[in-house]
This record gives C-alpha cells, sequence and structure tokens, in this order.
C-alpha cells in the first residue's frame, strides 16, 4: 500500500497513470479475500492523500483512481458509493478545469454506464446527474464538453439499430 501511494504521487505523470492499476489490483485483493477493513483503510488513505491534496494534480489523479476503480469494479458498487461517490462529486468545485475535466470524463464515460446506477429509484443517480447538468454549463469549455459527451458504446447489439436508422 504504501509504495502504490509513493508512486501515485510521483512527479513522473507515465509512473503515476500506472500506478493507479496498483491501487485497483490492492483493492481487488483486499475485497476478493475478504479483507473489509483493510480496503477502507485503504480507501480513507486515498481520499486523504489525493482528494484533499493542495496540488491539483493529487486531486486530478483522485477522479482518475476512482475512475479505474468503477472501471475495473474492483471493489462492490455500494462500498464505492458509500466510500468514494461524495469525495468524487466533491471536485466539481475544484479551481482547476484539469480536475473538473476528469471528473466529467470519469461520471460522464464510466459511472454513469454501470448498471447500478441506471437501476430506476437510485438515490446516488440524481446526484450523479445533478452533478453531471452542472458540468455541462461549466465555464471551461472543455469541462462542458467531457460533460455532454456521449459515452461510447461497448455493446454489438447497438450497432445494427444504428445502421437501420441512417
Amino acid at each position: 500500500m504504501h509504495i502504490a501511494l509513493k508512486l501515485c504521487a510521483d512527479k513522473v505523470s507515465e509512473v503515476r497513470w500506472i500506478s493507479f492499476k496498483l491501487v485497483v489490483a490492492i483493492l481487488q485483493k483486499f475485497y476478493s479475500h475478504s479483507e473489509r477493513a483493510l480496503g477502507l483503510n485503504f480507501i480513507s488513505e486515498l481520499i486523504v492523500r489525493f482528494r484533499h491534496c493542495a496540488k491539483w494534480v493529487g486531486r486530478q489523479a483522485f477522479a482518475f483512481i476512482c475512475q479505474a476503480v468503477v472501471n475495473e469494479e474492483c471493489i462492490p458498487v455500494d462500498q464505492f458509493v458509500e466510500h468514494l461517490l461524495p469525495s468524487l462529486l466533491s471536485l466539481a468545485s475544484d479551481p482547476v478545469p484539469n480536475v473538473r475535466v476528469l471528473l466529467a470524463k470519469a461520471l460522464r464515460q464510466t459511472l454513469l454506464e454501470k448498471a447500478y446506477l441506471r437501476n430506476a429509484g437510485n438515490p446516488h443517480l440524481q446526484v450523479v446527474e445533478e452533478t453531471v447538468l452542472a458540468l455541462q454549463s461549466d465555464r471551461d469549455p472543455d469541462v462542458s464538453f467531457f460533460a455532454t459527451l456521449e459515452p461510447k458504446r461497448r455493446s454489438t447489439a447497438d450497432r445494427p439499430v444504428l445502421a437501420e436508422r441512417n
């Protein structure tokens, strides 16, 4: 854990990006081996070190880590929603556009794609959608672009329907 946290804060961006995969792997190990307490400890450390980092690069890293966690489904979604989502959504008011861009990408292209959040009546869906709407009207054009951008469909079932429309 200590090495992963150090690497996530490395000065070299390529080292940071690769180390996020290590964070995902560590969380996956904790949760797959019923070590929830260790997982929650690690999540708390991620929030303290990266979400509340004075440097924008750390806060951007937090958004990317959250996106990777959701994308790889390395922890149960209910754990993500309870322990990481509030801190992730709080980045919507970050003063640095690059942080908000990554937040917009994480929400629009990853989080809203998960079935858990799309289920009707999910209390977390509304707050995520409200955050995306706020980001769509962000003063920075890149933030609003990525908050508005439709996610790429990964399903081949969508292709024939699109072909029929054209």
